[in-house]
């Protein structure tokens, strides 16, 4: 019994160590934003807005793998060991809005026109 214990708890420990990667959000400000020209600060806007629309694709994606994995561990367990439940993706697309948000804040502080 307590060998059945021990594994249990080596395989929970382990599984919730590869259950994702953890998110990297980006910071909402970083220094030297508001000394940024007009152009500079379209240009970061613009790539941010590709950067959340690759996370977005990609998050669409886990969440399908996510899916098959599930069902697969509905009948044997090993699948569910592949599954990302962390949220990531999610954590960092709401990061790099909130930052194209303080962004978009300072280019019409500027009067930038965008």
């Amino acid at each position: 019994m307590k060998r059945l214990v021990c594994l249990l708890l080596v395989v929970s420990i382990t599984g919730a160590g590869c259950a994702g990667a953890d998110p990297n959000p980006i910071a909402m400000y970083l220094p030297g934003d508001e000394k940024k020209s007009c152009s500079v600060l379209k240009a970061e806007v613009a790539n941010i807005g590709k950067g959340i629309a690759i996370r977005k694709s990609r998050q669409s994606k886990k969440e399908g793998e996510n899916i098959l994995w599930f069902v697969g561990g509905c009948f044997v367990i090993v699948p569910w060991f592949f599954m990302d439940v962390k949220g990531a993706e999610r954590a960092e697309i709401d990061a790099l809005q909130q930052r194209k948000d303080a962004l978009l804040v300072i280019a019409a502080d500027k009067d930038c026109g965008f």
